[in-house]
């Protein structure tokens, strides 16, 4: 520091080099790196680094690399940041033309740590206040993309690193991630990952994927197959669940969930949720709805407080994210007695257009629906009309607006018939019980003697098969004997002999060829016998 003043820096340490150059300047001026020779070693211990760019004191505890002319070797690499630790070694190649003429570097590292505490390290961004001025239940909807802040952090284009990661856990903002093992590969500015697994949630993530950060903003493309995350934990922790799903706030129970997804990040990795295209599917299990009455009034609507909580347990649900939109394929929820079916979409400016086609168990409506349901039955008789006698109530609600202001509007004519259809709609269930039962009785004769032609058909392929063996055998067992005859008229003379041996084998190998000729022909017979017989009894 005294020699070479650094202003605003403290530099500490002990460092220990032994190193052999072999060279000449020319070499080095010409890229001449095959004949630079490197040999030695270099050690670094307790070295303390502190900088206004890093929040807290780097303490370099060791840092041992051996030199020869092939490979650098990073025999240790202990690093201390604040509570974090990091522990590296392994292998570097290209070494020399990287440190003089940043040529690219590549190597095998094996990279460990106990924590990695990102809150720790990275520097706090400005607060807008923004927030302050919002009531808690308000959602405020997303930023554009366009007020986005572009990413800071870029992985060096002249690094080539395979890593084996081992890293037991991982804070950055309420994020923990635990046990976090896997293949990931540094090149050219993207970091790839292979299959790496960790905890987080309460449950557990396998992905595979990479993170470019060659571009103004970050591109990420990963798939991840998430099982038992704990739906309350992710909807507190991860900012872009509350964005993307703001109902998941009413949810509680686990989920899995598979989904391959792509998207822009900004300076906080956080996606650019316009630039998001995703696809995938979740299960649910132990779902359970509370406080719905907070977001759409089912209660009032079905006159019964036991809709403000529901648990339909097992869901499963296909989705697609696009154009700022997250769109739901038509899933069923059965709770209580009754049953929904849900489609539809929202947008990340919150908007909201979905449908609920509810079939609704009388039992699970309230004495005010089912004096509702009553009034309206007199009226409908008033106007030619007739409510069927059902234990179901057919409720159609479409819910619009925002998530801060949902509008729902139901429809309960899917229950009205004219007094003329429902006789109409009795009569015709009659008739089709009638046909049905016909129907049932011709299927059950017919199958008889469809099963009886198959059976017919089975029987005649098999004796053809059998009796094409038994010829078979009839041909090598003759062979054989005619084999046996030339055998013995060659008497004692030894060239004869030969010759009548070979002779013997030929006529038995020509027949054994005979023999599976007959059965190969035999079996294509047989299927063509069988397919026919199908063909007919399909036509019964």
């Amino acid at each position: 520091q005294d020699i070479v003043p650094m202003e605003d820096i403290s530099l500490n340490g002990k460092l220990d080099a032994d190193l052999r150059w072999d060279t000449k300047m020319s070499y080095i001026e010409d890229e001449n790196y095959e004949q630079v020779d490197l040999e030695g070693s270099l050690l670094i211990e307790g070295l303390v680094l502190e900088t206004p760019d890093i929040p807290v004191p780097l303490v370099l505890t060791k840092l041992s690399m051996l030199f020869n002319p092939r490979i650098v070797e990073l025999a240790a690499l202990d690093l201390k940041m604040g509570a974090s630790d990091l522990h590296m070694k392994g292998e570097l190649e290209n070494f020399i033309p990287y440190v003089f003429a940043d040529q690219t570097v590549s190597g095998r590292l094996d990279v460990r740590s106990t924590l990695l505490d990102a809150n720790e390290l990275m520097p706090e961004l400005e607060e807008t206040g923004e927030l302050d001025e919002v009531p808690g239940d308000t959602l405020l909807p997303v930023l554009p993309d366009s007020l986005a802040e572009p990413s800071r952090i870029k992985i060096p284009e002249n690094i080539d690193f395979a890593m084996t990661v081992d890293i037991g856990r991982v804070e950055y903002a309420e994020i923990i991630i635990e046990n976090i093992e896997g293949e990931m590969r540094l090149m050219e500015g993207v970091a790839g990952m292979d299959r790496m697994q960790m905890d987080l949630l309460e449950g557990s993530m396998l992905t595979s994927g990479w993170l470019d950060t060659r571009g103004e903003f970050a591109e990420a493309d990963f798939t991840v197959d998430m099982k038992d995350v704990d739906i309350p934990s992710a909807y507190n922790t991860f900012m872009a669940v509350g964005k993307m799903a703001p109902i998941a706030k009413y949810f509680r129970g686990k989920a899995n969930v598979e989904m391959e997804f792509h998207s822009l990040m900004d300076i906080t990795f956080a996606p650019l949720y316009e630039s998001i295209n995703a696809k995938g599917q979740a299960k649910t299990a132990d779902l359970q709805f509370y406080n719905m009455e907070e977001f759409l009034p089912l209660t009032e609507v079905l006159k019964n407080e036991k809709f403000n909580e529901m648990a339909p347990d097992e869901v499963y649900v296909g989705f697609t994210v696009r154009d700022g939109r997250v769109i739901f394929n038509p899933f069923t929820m059965n709770f209580y007695d009754s049953e929904m079916i849900v489609s539809g979409s929202h947008g990340i400016d919150l908007s909201l257009d979905y449908k609920l086609d509810m079939k609704i168990a009388k039992t699970d409506l309230g004495a005010g629906a089912n004096e509702m349901i009553q009034g309206m039955t007199l009226l409908a008789a008033g106007a030619g009309l007739k409510i069927p006698q059902s234990d179901y109530i057919k409720v159609l609600a479409k819910i619009g607006g925002t998530f801060n202001d949902p509008k729902l509007t139901t429809d309960l004519s899917g229950n009205l018939k004219s007094a003329g259809e429902t006789v109409q709609a009795a009569v015709e269930e009659k008739i089709t019980e009638e046909i049905e039962k016909v129907e049932e009785q011709v299927r059950e004769e017919a199958g008889e003697e469809a099963d009886r032609i198959i059976a017919d058909a089975e029987r005649e392929a098999a004796r053809l098969v059998e009796e094409a063996r038994k010829a078979g055998e009839a041909l090598v067992k003759e062979a054989e004997t005619q084999g046996e005859k030339l055998i013995e008229e060659a008497g004692s003379n030894p060239l004869k002999q030969v010759a009548a041996r070979t002779a013997a084998s030929e006529l038995v190998r020509q027949a054994e060829k005979q023999s599976a000729n007959l059965v190969s022909e035999a079996e294509i017979k047989a299927t063509e016998i069988i397919q026919k017989a199908r063909d007919e009894a399909e036509r019964i």
